[in-house]
């Protein structure tokens, strides 16, 4: 039998790797420790795809040009370019009506004012011509490592919000698992925090 020759996908970064206590939105030190948490575990699922023979490249951390925001996540196969955001929320049921989410009964801002639209504007600008940029993903984590938020009526303008258990599905199936573009690695590459660890 003839063996496979498809090389494995490449990591570039280190997920939660700008996320520490200097994190100047966060209410508190639990806040910041779930949030980078959350990025670690989302971390952790796209490596194990992208260490799979033909898997795409997975970016983390990667900083916006002339802004202090990053994209935590970026997933490249072929010249399919994808963003992930990580979240850690509460576990409850997430709803939204006439554009506006809530947590339960209480109004939750944060699900629609995430800047995901315009970070994969950014993303779009990062990228060579030929990239295909595709709609971003959520994924969304317990804050308290209790059961998965409810998500299915979360609707955001800018991304598909999936939790813990469905966000790699929703991944595969948008960009699929080819080998990743080089010329769309290497733009991108330039952008990872620093000090940046590379697998392959």
């Amino acid at each position: 039998m003839k063996r496979s020759t498809l090389q494995r996908g490449r990591i570039i970064g280190t997920p939660g790797g700008s996320l520490n206590e200097t994190a100047t939105w966060a209410k508190n030190q639990h806040v910041v420790k779930a949030g980078h948490d959350a990025e670690v575990k989302t971390g952790e699922k796209l490596n194990q795809w992208a260490l799979c023979e033909g898997g795409p490249t997975v970016l983390h951390d990667l900083h916006i040009p002339g802004s202090n925001a990053n994209i935590d996540h970026v997933v490249v196969s072929g010249t399919k370019v994808l963003m992930i955001d990580s979240k850690a929320w509460k576990p409850a049921t997430y709803w939204t009506i006439f554009g506006h989410t809530y947590r339960g009964s209480q109004r939750f801002e944060p699900a629609d004012a995430a800047p995901t639209a315009f970070l994969n504007e950014q993303l779009a600008r990062m990228c060579p011509s030929n990239a295909r940029i595709m709609r971003p993903v959520i994924a969304v984590w317990s804050s308290n490592g209790k059961r998965q938020a409810n998500v299915m009526w979360l609707r955001h303008k800018g991304a598909t919000v999936a939790n813990s258990n469905t966000f790699m599905t929703v991944i595969k199936r948008r960009v699929g698992m080819r080998p990743a573009d080089p010329n769309i690695v290497a733009a991108l590459s330039t952008w990872v925090a620093q000090p940046a660890h590379t697998r392959q």
